[in-house]
Order: structure tokens, then C-alpha cells, then sequence
């Protein structure tokens, strides 16, 4: 795993470029994800042509998998000023939709993500990703007391995911503001449908809980979603 050791500046950020076929494995990558970066600013990862993360052995102990645990792909916390783009990001968690979910992840969905975004970010720009087969494609959580100015997530597609992009909070007093989630194509999240109906299925969800968040200036439009979600029975919308 890489972990980000410093800071660039406005006009001259750190570039974390993939060469052509080169990616990241391993079987798992644990919470901190395959590369991690803490406090850091102007910061820029670029996947090129065709840069890959990837975990091989997460996911559902019928499916033959060894471990069903916490593993990010990419894990920033309280960052500003960076950039995730032209990634494709791959089997954070592979589930079979049959199983029960104490047998995921400590059964929370939230643990398995292509891309986690904590603590107070500000200039947050996702997009031109393909995630697949994770619990959230790109999972923004802001803590208690944290204001977050200006999230961009866009023009990334995100499949097999019980949530394509969320953003949230269960903290009291934290602030979000101009977040706009557009152009994404999310599908096909039946993989997570489990008979308990214990994860949340929604393509583009965001939500507070505590008192005194505030979310302000969301923009979401020009999103493409559709395919095997079985709506009625476990999503309440795609967009909630």
C-alpha cells in the first residue's frame, strides 16, 4: 500500500501517475485502501489509460473467498484541493446476493468502498472512474463539526455496489456545501439484495442524521441509472 507523505501547492501538485497496464493488487487492502492519504492537500491521482486497483480475496465465503473484511480502495481523510481520476477500481467486496449479511464485511456495507472520503475535505474531485463490485462506489462521510466546501463526482461508472455515490453524516453540527453528483452511470446492484434486506440499495444517496447538519447548494442531475435493482422490495429510490 502507498501512503501520501506530503503536500503539493496551488500550481504545482503531487501527481500520482499509473504507467500503461501498471495496478495495484493484493488480497486485501484493509480500511486504509491500497493508497492513503491524512491531512494532505493538492494532491492529484490519475489512473492514464487504464491504471487498475484491485483486491482478490474479499468477498463471500461461497464464492470461494478467504476473508469478507474492511477494505477501501482508496482512503482519504480530512485531504484538501485533490483529484481521483481515470481509475478503474475493482472487487473491493464480490458478494453473492444469497448471503446472509453477518457473513460481510461486519455487516455493513459502508466498509467495503472503491472510494472513501473522510473528515473535513474541501475541493474534492472524483470522476472518469469505473468501481465495481464494492459496498459504495464513492462513500463521502463528513464528522461532527466539519465543514466541507465544493465536492465534485462525475462522468465515473460505478456497477455491482449497494450505493453508487453517498454522502453523509450521524454526527451533530457538520456542514456540507456546493456538492454536485452528475453525469454518472450507476447499475445493477442486485449482487446486494440480500433475502434480510439489511444494505442500503441506492444508486445516489444522500443523508444526515443528529442535529444541526446543514447541506447546501446540492446539485444532482444528468445521472444515467437502471438495470437489476429489484425496486419495490429494497430500494426506496435511485435517488434518495
Amino acid at each position: 500500500a502507498l501512503t501520501i507523505q506530503g503536500s503539493g501547492d496551488i500550481g504545482s501538485k503531487i501527481y500520482l501517475q499509473w504507467d500503461t497496464n501498471a495496478y495495484f493488487e493484493k488480497g486485501i487492502w484493509g480500511a486504509s485502501g491500497a493508497i492513503t492519504a491524512s491531512g494532505k492537500s493538492n494532491i492529484v491521482l490519475d489512473g492514464f489509460y487504464n491504471g487498475v486497483i484491485e483486491s482478490t480475496n474479499n468477498g463471500s465465503v461461497s464464492l470461494g473467498f478467504g476473508n469478507a473484511t474492511y477494505n477501501n480502495g482508496v482512503y482519504f481523510t480530512g485531504c484538501q484541493d485533490f483529484e481521483i481520476k481515470n481509475l478503474t477500481i475493482r472487487n473491493m467486496y464480490q458478494r453473492e446476493q444469497s448471503d446472509d449479511s453477518t457473513t460481510c464485511c461486519g455487516s455493513s456495507f459502508n466498509a467495503v468502498n472503491g472510494i472513501e472520503i473522510w473528515g473535513q475535505s474541501s475541493g474534492l474531485s472524483v470522476h472518469n472512474n469505473t468501481i465495481h463490485d464494492g459496498g459504495a462506489g464513492v462513500n463521502i462521510i463528513y464528522p461532527a463539526s466539519t465543514v466541507i466546501n465544493t465536492l465534485n463526482v462525475f462522468s465515473n461508472t460505478i456497477y455491482h455496489c449497494s450505493a453508487g455515490v453517498q454522502m453523509g453524516s450521524a454526527g451533530n453540527g457538520g456542514t456540507v456545501n456546493d456538492a454536485s453528483v452528475y453525469a454518472n452511470t450507476i447499475y445493477d446492484g442486485e449482487k446486494w439484495l440480500d433475502p434480510s434486506d439489511d444494505f442500503h440499495a441506492h444508486l445516489i444517496m444522500v443523508w444526515k442524521e443528529g442535529t444541526g447538519n446543514n447541506i447546501n447548494r446540492l446539485k444532482i442531475y444528468g445521472n444515467h441509472t437502471y438495470g437489476d435493482w429489484d425496486p419495490g422490495s429494497h430500494v426506496t429510490g435511485h435517488i434518495f
